[in-house]
């Protein structure tokens, strides 16, 4: 709690102590052609321009000197501190005592990230200079600032154990800064290590590349890591600049639930990611300030449009959502003004630099519970997910433990009635044989006992190539087949006396592809079914032709009759199980004969269809292709 206490009130311990400095005036120096000698003599005092904030002019390449007054309230050592710590070359010109009468003399200080850490007069990490104040009467000082960063300088003056003590406070309130966003960095990266989820390793590499840019932007590069190379040190913060931006993309794309079919947000996502990556090259084509400013101006359109979809999320019922919404509330809290005055479009002062990284962490803790909520969302879906697939796993077994068993009761009824029926038909015929009845009626009868064995026979077979079609272990063999042949004996294979009314048409042969035992099902059912529901004396067409379909080739066979038709209105109806026609009680059968029809057609690749026909009632046409059929 005490850490929070801390963290909440750093811009307080940050800018507490201190003395302003006095008469701020600005010279802006376009070409940088000014030296202290031009902007210290008398006429140039004129073009100075009165400051009523401290520098702040965004990214531009002007050379800005500043002329300033410094008014000790007690004579002594004091320390002249000039913020922000990321500027690239910074001069003090402080006027020395010279003869009357003689050219003025300045003594000059640099520092910098152009300047190695290593000659900095104060071991801290923004220039710090120390002035040897003999008396209380005012001085002015000169301050020429050059860099490729934000041009903004915030001095002031302080006495050196006030300094020491409140730079103290402050590296230890950047330690815990630092000490969080290495925590959270950890968990993420550990959790990726064991979960290896995607969205734990790219929030990990966002606050990586976040910590090591506050490094720059605190100075730490040049103090800690790289005191006496400039010349990786003051490249660090441009880097890393681009690259937290860059790797904050496919995270938040993620977490924002932004995939490729959402279209116009995934490019902008994208571009987010290869924007930056493409503007590292401007670190050294000494093109930064450009870029910088390219991506200060993104930034400003970024956070709103991540801000509308975490308010997206949120509204869709989302926990993440909130949170997401809260650090997006944060960001733009801390950032926007921040942005603004890099982009020199606001004043600002010290206090922004140091409020971002705190709404920068706060941001990254609100982001935290995101992703908690995200992946715990994520988990219940995944444990939901498996339940349903166990649940459907186990039902799918109860359904092909039914289906066996309903197979092997199929199989033995039609064995226990295959054989009584088998028996009755044969004792017909002989007694047929043996006593030749000449009295008709004895006859009619014989027949019909007959008659009702061929339908139930007929039944049975219709079961048992429902079970058969409808098996999901069924391998459709296809093989090069005779379509007039099939046609010929599915004829043979009608109901006695109902040979004589099939009117066939049909070449003397016809190719054709299929499973012959399936095909012959096919076009039995078909005749049967014409057949039974025309009247007894009614002629039945059956006709065989090669016939293109969608461009594929193929053998048609088509059976007409003269019955009731079929009404237009069931046509889809009926190819389904147990389908019986309206007002055919009469007619015996199970509703199946159409349906295996339909079946044995798509397992083919082919297809069935009703058609009209002037002169006819019911016309359906079974077609099959003659190349590409499923194996």
């Amino acid at each position: 709690m005490f850490r929070w206490i801390l963290l909440l009130c750093w811009p307080a311990v940050a800018l507490a102590g201190g003395l302003p400095v006095a008469g701020l005036a600005l010279l802006a120096d376009a070409d940088g052609s000014e030296t202290i000698a031009s902007v210290a003599a008398p006429e140039a005092a004129a073009r100075f321009r009165p400051l009523d904030e401290q520098l702040n002019a965004g990214y531009t390449r002007t050379v800005h000197w500043l002329r300033f007054t410094v008014q000790p309230p007690a004579p002594g050592e004091w320390w002249l501190e000039v913020q922000p710590p990321f500027l690239d070359d910074i001069r003090l010109y402080e006027a020395l005592p010279v003869a009357p009468g003689a050219q003025p003399a300045f003594r000059e200080r640099r520092g910098g990230d152009h300047q190695p850490f290593a000659l900095s007069e104060v071991p801290y990490r923004a220039f710090v200079a120390r002035l040897d104040l003999p008396d209380t009467r005012p001085r002015t000082f000169y301050l020429r600032l050059q860099t490729t960063s934000a041009s903004m300088a915030f001095p002031k003056l302080w006495r050196p154990l006030e300094f020491q003590q409140a730079a103290a406070t402050e590296y230890a309130l950047l330690g815990g800064f630092y000490g969080l966003m290495a925590t959270v960095f950890l968990l993420n990266l550990i959790n990726w290590v064991w979960l290896r989820d995607s969205l734990y390793g790219y929030f990990s590499l966002h606050v990586l590349a976040l910590t090591l840019l506050y490094i720059g932007v605190n100075g730490f590069a040049s103090q800690f890591l790289f005191p006496d190379t400039p010349a990786v040190a003051d490249p660090w913060l441009g880097f890393f600049l681009f690259a937290s931006i860059s790797a904050g993309a496919p995270f938040y794309r993620r977490i924002l639930r932004v995939g490729r079919d959402r279209t116009g947000w995934f490019l902008f996502f994208r571009v987010q990611l290869v924007l930056p990556l493409l503007l590292m090259g401007s670190l050294f084509t000494g093109h930064y300030t450009e870029a910088a400013r390219v991506l200060m101006g993104m930034t400003l359109l970024v956070i709103p449009l991540y801000l509308w979809l975490a308010y997206d999320l949120w509204r869709q019922g989302k926990r993440d959502g909130l949170f997401l919404l809260a650090a997006g509330g944060i960001v733009a809290f801390g950032t926007l003004p921040l942005v603004a005055t890099l982009l020199g479009l606001y004043p600002g002062d010290q206090w922004l630099l140091h409020s971002r990284q705190i709404t920068q962490l706060a941001n990254i803790l609100a982001v935290q519970l995101a992703v908690i909520a995200y992946m715990r969302d994520s988990e219940t879906a995944r444990f939901a997910a498996e339940a349903r697939a166990d649940l459907a796993e186990s039902r799918a077994e109860a359904e092909s433990a039914a289906q066996r068993e309903h197979r092997q009761f199929v199989a033995m009824l039609t064995h226990e009635l295959r054989t009584p029926l088998s028996v009755i038909d044969g004792a017909v015929q002989s007694l047929e044989y043996l006593h030749q009845p000449e009295n008709e009626e004895v006859r009619l009868r014989h027949r019909r006992i007959r008659r009702s064995v061929g339908r139930i026979n007929g039944l049975v077979k219709q079961f048992l190539a429902k079970d058969r079609v409808d098996d999901a272990r069924l391998t459709v063999r296809p093989v090069p087949l005779d379509g007039v042949a099939l046609a010929r004996l599915a004829v043979e294979s009608c109901v006695e006396g109902a040979v004589e009314r099939v009117d066939l048409d049909a070449p003397a042969a016809l190719p054709c592809r299929g499973d012959a035992a399936l095909v012959q099902v096919a076009l039995v059912n078909l005749l049967d079914n014409a057949l039974k529901y025309s009247p007894p004396a009614s002629p039945v067409g059956f006709q065989v032709e090669a016939m293109e379909r969608q461009g594929r080739a193929g053998v048609a066979w088509t059976v007409a009759d003269r019955g009731a038709g079929i009404a237009s209105a069931s046509w889809d109806e009926v190819f389904g199980k147990y389908v019986r026609g309206e007002d055919h009680d009469h007619v015996s059968g199970a509703g199946l004969g159409l349906y295996l029809v339909r079946r044995i057609a798509e397992l083919h690749g082919g297809g069935v269809e009703i058609l009209e026909r002037e002169g006819w009632s019911a016309v359906l046409r079974f077609w099959l292709p003659l190349e590409g059929t499923p194996g």
